[in-house]
């Protein structure tokens, strides 16, 4: 190639960027373009996430933006904390006693699986959501507490803006028992270590909560609960009403009283044949088992009992004579939704008398004979009665009480009832007295009265004062109580009588329906809407 055909060359590569040179310096330049493309791209990246930090770090997702939609109210994260923390506090007093078999309160309740199933042994609703695998396909207990705050939250919603469409406002009673909580939280930061109030509140109710906002709720729920009961309290109802409530609904709520016994069939050694699953081969095996054979045999002799039994003392005979220290069991106040369903329907039957006799299979196990003796209606009075507890210490927590503890509480339910004698000794100054000295937290603000108490509604001790054929109103007395939490002494004072139990059992249940009816009418278009923002909010 000539020397100037390879200049021309040259020439035509540089003006085409592809000679060396040319190459070099643009291949520099686009190094130099990624890496300040990365550098921009990194910087926006890290802008975001100290953004996001920034955010995170602050108040933003918990006062700022709503995370709750209900009808036209919006509520932020700290606002269903509050309901969130105070449906576990309200939780964890109601159960105390039972708590550890629900939940370990040292743990996230984010992380310990939730099982509904307890709870509806113990009578607790659970919120139908957690049922529904694609909401909740694992749920937790911090889930649980998630649907009870949302559904506190929906109710209080709709109450107070239908209440305050029909002119309620916050009453003065209510602001001050506010003003009382809420200056109470100083004194709690102080016995748990907070160095004041608004850093007790945010322990305890999460991050964001504050004065302001537990306020602003508690006013709410205060003005919600009060429309609600002059709406509960304003339904009436006729005699013939409660009347005609209570006859359709007798085989429920009457009660009952028999003398029961179990004739056990025999458990014989059995021997059956057992194949193996894997091998096909064939075995035998002993066990003990009920058989047909048996339960004849228990049948025969349940069958003998019945014959003999026509009364408590003949069937008390009866029994004795078939085993040593043998005795039908008494069964005493039964309601009818209680009764076996071995039984119940025959004992149901209105033609039932006392001394009626039964004989009924329990499958597997043997006969029951069962002696009827009474049926009743609940038509006694209720009563009412105040009352004042002290309880024993077991101050050496051994679980029991001792002579001496029993003592001291026997002493000191003395003392009160004297200083009770030696002053004005009115109904007035015992209730002054209760919220004084007992130790019932469900009676000591409301001077220790409890209204319309049933047969065995209280500790035996204390029915049995309330229900003796003699009680006068005015009567007083000193009773001793225990139950699974307590042992100590009642100093009562009998108020009177009430209305009959059955009109009782009768209106209850016609109000709450009644009530229950008006409130899913106002709840009609209020449902809890969340977003992404609730995630945000502590669990």
């Amino acid at each position: 190639m000539s020397a100037s055909k390879d200049k021309k060359q040259r020439r035509m590569a540089r003006e085409a960027g592809t000679d060396k040179q040319t190459l070099a310096r643009q291949e520099e330049e686009e190094k130099k373009r990624r890496e300040k493309t990365r550098w921009t791209v990194g910087t926006v990246v890290a802008v975001i996430l100290i953004a996001l930090i920034l955010v995170a770090n602050t108040n933003l997702f918990y006062n700022a933006i709503p995370s709750v939609e209900i009808g036209d109210a919006r509520y932020t994260n700290s606002e269903y904390q509050y309901y969130y923390y105070s449906a576990y506090y309200q939780f964890s007093d109601d159960y105390k006693d039972y708590l550890n078999y629900f939940l370990d309160t040292r743990r996230p309740l984010n992380d310990q699986a939730f099982d509904g199933t307890l709870l509806s042994l113990f009578g607790i609703s659970v919120p139908e959501a957690l049922s529904d695998n694609e909401i909740y396909p694992e749920p937790t207990w911090a889930d649980y507490f998630r649907e009870v705050a949302l559904s506190n939250m929906t109710q209080v919603t709709a109450v107070y803006e239908k209440a305050v469409a029909e002119g309620y406002t916050l009453s003065d009673e209510d602001a001050a028992a506010i003003d009382s909580e809420i200056g109470s939280f100083e004194t709690y930061a102080g016995y748990y270590g907070y160095p004041n109030a608004k850093n007790y509140i945010s322990a305890a109710y999460g991050r964001g909560c504050n004065e302001k906002i537990i306020r602003k709720h508690m006013a709410m729920q205060a003005i919600a609960s009060d429309y609600s009961y002059e709406i509960y309290s304003g339904f009436t109802y006729t005699a013939e009403e409660l009347a005609a409530w209570y006859e359709e609904n007798k085989d429920t709520y009457d009660t009952f009283d028999y003398l029961y016994y179990l004739v056990k069939a025999d458990a014989v050694e059995v021997v059956n044949d057992v194949t193996d699953e894997e091998t096909g081969e064939v075995s035998q095996e002993t066990s003990e088992e009920v058989t047909e054979e048996t339960m004849a045999a228990a049948k025969e002799t349940a069958d003998k009992l019945a014959e003999a039994a026509i009364d408590e003392e003949s069937f008390a005979r009866a029994v004795a004579e078939l085993a040593e220290d043998a005795e039908p069991t008494a069964a005493e106040g039964v309601s009818g939704y209680s009764l076996s369903s071995l039984y119940s329907e025959w004992m149901l039957d209105a033609s039932r008398v006392a001394g009626d006799v039964t004989v009924a299979e329990s499958e597997g196990s043997g006969y029951y004979v069962v002696l009827f003796q009474n049926r009743d209606g609940n038509t006694y009075n209720t009563v009412s009665a105040r009352h004042i507890l002290v309880k024993a210490e077991d101050s050496d927590a051994d679980g029991a009480y001792s002579d001496e503890e029993m003592a001291a509480a026997k002493a000191k339910i003395d003392e009160i009832y004297a200083q009770w004698k030696a002053g004005a000794a009115t109904e007035e100054s015992f209730a002054e007295l209760a919220n004084e000295k007992s130790e019932d937290g469900g009676s000591n603000t409301k001077g220790g009265l409890y209204e319309n108490i049933c047969k065995g509604q209280m500790v035996e001790q204390f029915n049995d004062f309330c229900f003796d054929e003699g009680r006068k109103p005015g009567d007083t007395g000193i009773v001793m109580g225990s139950a699974s939490s307590y042992a100590g002494y009642h100093l009562v004072y009998f108020v009177g009588e009430d209305e009959p139990y059955c009109d009782y059992l009768a209106d209850g249940n016609l109000r709450n329906a009644d009530y229950q009816a008006w409130q899913d009418g106002i709840m009609e278009g209020y449902a809890a809407n969340t977003n992404f923002v609730i995630k945000f909010a502590e669990k």
